[in-house]
């Protein structure tokens, strides 16, 4: 059986599948600009020399690991949901700095956008599997997947065009595109309220 296909979705699920699609919708809007630019950003605007931006790379595995670890404490202390909020939230705050000023805020954006990712990741992960049955489970996540990388489009789309359009070069030239691509869409995290805690339903 593949991991995730297209299908039908029962009317008593659609509900659930559309807040789950929109919110990996809006993680996509965020995490394709969080990571699609930043190396343009830094070796081309801000002249960070390639082997420093390599050690960076790099040094960034042990800020991912521990945001995997927070993930798995904060998923079993408050919860998937309030953990997808926490990870998106620190997604966008990242990039923002990292598109926002210097050298310096580049690294420390960067390293922590990392931590950021493996915050998110497992969490949102663990919701859209534990929300569906086993025998929906498929028809799910082929959407859920859908959803993301029409985030993702839409999330360069958005902010290439608004950063083409504002006209500022330089250090801090992408503050900007970041915050209007990623600001309107955060209030849509409250979506997640309408879902159960998936941490205390039974897996089917």
């Amino acid at each position: 059986m593949p991991l995730a296909r297209l299908g039908a979705v029962p009317e008593g699920m659609r509900v659930r599948v559309l807040i789950v699609g929109v919110v990996v919708f809006l993680i996509g809007v965020i995490s394709g600009p969080a990571s699609g630019f930043t190396f343009v950003y830094g070796e081309s605007v801000l002249k960070i020399k390639p082997e420093v931006v390599a050690l960076v790379v790099a040094l960034s595995a042990i800020t991912g690991l521990a945001g995997l670890l927070t993930s798995r404490y904060c998923a079993r202390a408050f919860g998937r949901r309030w953990t997808v909020v926490l990870g998106t939230l620190a997604t966008a705050a990242t990039a923002s700095l990292a598109y926002g000023g210097g050298k310096d805020a580049f690294v420390l954006g960067y390293m922590s956008g990392v931590f950021a990712g493996g915050l998110l990741a497992p969490a949102i992960a663990a919701l859209s599997t534990e929300l569906f049955a086993h025998h929906f489970r498929a028809t799910a996540a082929g959407w859920v997947v859908v959803a993301g990388v029409l985030g993702a489009m839409t999330g360069l789309l958005v902010f290439g065009l608004i950063g083409d359009s504002v006209h500022v070069t330089g250090a801090g030239s992408l503050r900007l595109p970041a915050l209007l691509t990623f600001l309107p869409l955060l209030p849509l995290l409250g979506l997640l309220a309408r879902l159960p805690e998936s941490s205390r339903m039974e897996l089917d």
